[in-house]
């Protein structure tokens, strides 16, 4: 049976999406859409009818999954939630029953509280035996225990109406929906990468701030500034006006063009606002590490993704940070829901695949690591810190 992924990508103000094939190593683009659909458009249930069709031409023995990747500032009170469950018992093997009870118990935890889940992911395993502890990033199965603590980590929101509008518009055209935050899809990406990581997102509305562990976000940040207002007071501050597109190239090309005298006065002046961006970033990234919890922790990588990430990882000094390495997303990934290299969507499928394969079995992963707990007038650059700190 052919297994295929139809893949929405959803902003505050357009849709998105694609067709995958999973063939067993990779997956394979197969169809794109043309154009992105604003969310208000009647084209909308014209894009449904258009993917309806061309689904029902696939081959007839297919298993077409549906996942719905939103970004983060769809949903407004979006925030993240850390929760533990038990189990314990003087000796048990943690089984698919002992899961099972570990899963009722987040389900009773959310039906009793006023948020609800948009995504759940465990992330630690913390096992019992005597007087040892181990820690296991993966559900221990069939191993003896007397204790069994599972780490959750959930995006969760207040903001039900919405999430409710969104369910219904894809449930009501396609089976098998699945629904990620793209934060927590980029997250997954940093599963087999040790430790604490850290990822700076700059989207065209919002930017973000995560502190990732074996693949979840368990400490995250959105400010409401993103690109958007970027290439506005850009353009608020230069002589002449110029397109979102024609600043982002000329961000690929100062990305291009690092070592080269730039003899351009209009380059120059964006490439010092641009800089000035950065270093508001480099700062919200500083005092994010610096919070009491996090101040002594050792942050193994940064993670840059967005338009801004070249310009930021050039401005950026990693001793300073103590960081092992720094990743730039931007150089792997163009952003773009066109191409096959999408990592939010690529990351949501996987997820999803995973999910499958883990209804019957589940690989034991013990960490060999051990890690503490997370316990009057404006100057531009005054201005541009306001805008992404207000």
């Amino acid at each position: 049976m052919k297994k295929y992924f139809l893949d929405f990508r959803v902003s505050k103000n357009y849709i998105s999406w694609t067709v995958l094939e999973d063939c067993e190593t990779k997956q394979k683009t197969v169809r794109v859409s043309e154009k992105l659909i604003p969310v208000n458009s009647s084209d909308i249930t014209k894009m449904f009818d258009s993917i309806k069709k061309y689904l029902n031409n696939l081959p007839l023995n297919k298993n077409v999954i549906t996942n719905v990747i939103f970004n983060d500032d769809v949903l407004s009170n979006l925030e993240i939630k850390l929760i533990e469950t038990h189990y314990l018992q003087e000796c048990f093997s943690a089984d698919k029953r002992v899961k099972d009870e570990l899963s009722l118990q987040l389900s009773k935890h959310f039906h009793s509280s006023e948020y609800i889940p948009v995504t759940i992911k465990s992330y630690r395993y913390l096992a019992y035996q005597k007087v040892s502890v181990k820690e296991y990033l993966q559900f221990p199965l069939n191993k003896q225990f007397s204790k069994l603590i599972s780490k959750n980590s959930a995006f969760v929101t207040t903001d039900i109406e919405t999430l409710n509008n969104i369910q219904r518009l894809f449930e009501y055209n396609f089976d098998k929906v699945n629904y990620f935050i793209k934060t927590q899809s980029l997250a997954n990406y940093y599963k087999e990468f040790d430790g604490f990581n850290l990822l700076l997102d700059t989207e065209d509305s919002y930017s973000s701030l995560s502190l990732i562990y074996n693949g979840a976000v368990i400490k995250y940040k959105r400010l409401s500034v993103g690109m958007d207002k970027i290439y506005e007071m850009i353009n608020q501050n230069s002589r002449v006006t110029k397109s979102n597109t024609d600043i982002q190239n000329i961000i690929r090309y100062l990305t291009k063009s690092k070592n080269i005298n730039i003899l351009d006065d209009g380059v120059v002046s964006i490439k010092k606002m641009l800089d000035e961006f950065a270093a508001c970033y480099i700062k919200l990234i500083s005092e994010f590490l610096n919070c009491d919890e996090l101040k002594d922790q050792k942050i193994n990588m940064l993670a840059l993704s967005g338009v801004l990430a070249n310009i930021i990882e050039t401005n950026l000094n990693p001793s300073a940070f103590n960081l092992n390495k720094v990743h730039n997303l931007y150089k792997d990934n163009s952003e773009s829901i066109f191409l096959n290299n999408d990592i939010a969507i690529l990351q949501s499928n996987l997820m999803t695949k995973l999910d499958e394969e883990d209804q019957n079995k589940t690989v034991n992963t013990i960490t060999n690591r051990i890690n503490n707990e997370i316990n009057p007038r404006k100057s531009f650059l005054n201005k541009i810190w306001y805008a992404i700190t207000k």
